[in-house]
């Protein structure tokens, strides 16, 4: 998307322009946190992020902690929406969190661990701002959805935003400045973040909204009403699995590039693509039913992912399956 490009027009000139320093030197930028600070940090990712989490133990370490901060800061957004129900007040936290952010890259972090793990973070790399910012924004179109975006478009540079993002910060945080792995962590950021989508699909809908667009559930006559309801709906897998497949396309893109690269500092921050391939083929071993407890129970398939890509550089090449038709009556019942 074009803000995309934008914030990614932006870290480079910034990079241009201040002659920015490579990931060896980052210890030596650092902001003063403390150590509460950060474990704080790791605590919450650890606990509402546990798929990041696992992924943050293969970075470099000089990285783990500012991407900690990172990821900790991106589960206080996600929670906005969950934490209030009126929206006004949703809009004021988020913007408490912009303010937040400012003053973090001011170097002077508002009384908040997390804010203080953000002041850590931007120290070494000022130029992730961009992608904190957009970070922020996208979780406040978030809050605009009633019922479901409304095209394919909306739901890709959402993900380009958020999954994306992050993938964007960690690539600066262990110094990988290369377009080329930055289209890769695009590419990989909107599998990521689309997967998430779909298989966040039961939680969403008991709050009364899906991340599914209306022009894929109009294209496949899908009653969001019913998947509201009843949990199920004539076209649900169908519809999904048109989401999948394109997502699944973007990851093997992005891991085509990552094997390209060559690159270790490369394949460890862009370590979720674990979480994409786990989530798009546990989508596909459940026939797109996004209801079935099969497509969130991962865990464990996530740690094999991760080990198979970063110990011996294996990838997602094999094609999920084709959509199946649902079985009759809801699962569960």
């Amino acid at each position: 998307g074009m803000a995309a490009l934008a914030a990614r027009a932006a870290a480079a000139s910034g990079r241009r322009a201040t002659g920015a320093a490579p990931a060896s030197h980052l210890r030596g930028r650092a902001y003063s946190v403390s150590a509460q600070s950060l474990a704080y940090c790791v605590s919450q990712v650890q606990t509402f992020d546990r798929e990041r989490y696992v992924c943050n133990l293969f970075l470099p370490p000089p990285a783990r902690a500012p991407v900690f901060a990172v990821h900790a800061l991106n589960v206080e957004l996600a929670r906005v929406r969950d934490n209030a129900t009126e929206g006004t007040i949703r809009r004021m936290r988020l913007q408490w969190w912009r303010d937040a952010i400012d003053s973090a890259a001011r170097g002077r972090p508002l009384p908040n661990p997390v804010v203080e793990g953000v002041a850590h973070a931007l120290a070494l790399r000022p130029l992730i701002r961009p992608w904190l910012d957009r970070l922020v924004a996208k979780r406040e179109e978030d809050l605009d959805i009633e019922l479901q975006p409304p095209d394919r478009a909306w739901l890709r540079t959402y993900a380009d935003g958020t999954a994306g993002g992050l993938l964007h910060c960690a690539l600066e945080l262990v110094g990988d400045e290369s377009d080329a792995a930055h289209e890769a962590a695009a590419r990989l950021g909107r599998a990521l973040g689309v997967a998430n989508a779909l298989r966040g699909t039961p939680v969403h809908a008991s709050q009364g909204y899906v991340f599914l667009p209306r022009d894929v559930t109009d294209e496949h006559e899908v009653r969001i009403r019913d998947v509201l309801t009843r949990g199920r709906a004539a076209g649900l897998p169908e519809a999904v699995a048109s989401l999948a497949q394109d997502a699944m396309e973007d990851l093997q893109w992005a891991d085509a590039a990552v094997h390209q690269l060559g690159s270790p500092s490369v394949r460890r921050a862009l370590a979720p693509a674990a979480i994409a391939g786990t989530a798009l083929h546990a989508l596909g071993r459940a026939g797109y039913d996004v209801f079935d407890s099969r497509c969130r129970d991962t865990q464990q398939r996530v740690l094999v992912s991760l080990a198979a890509r970063q110990i011996f550089g294996l990838k997602s090449t094999t094609p999920i399956p084709t959509a199946t038709a649902p079985q009759s009556g809801p699962k569960g019942a």
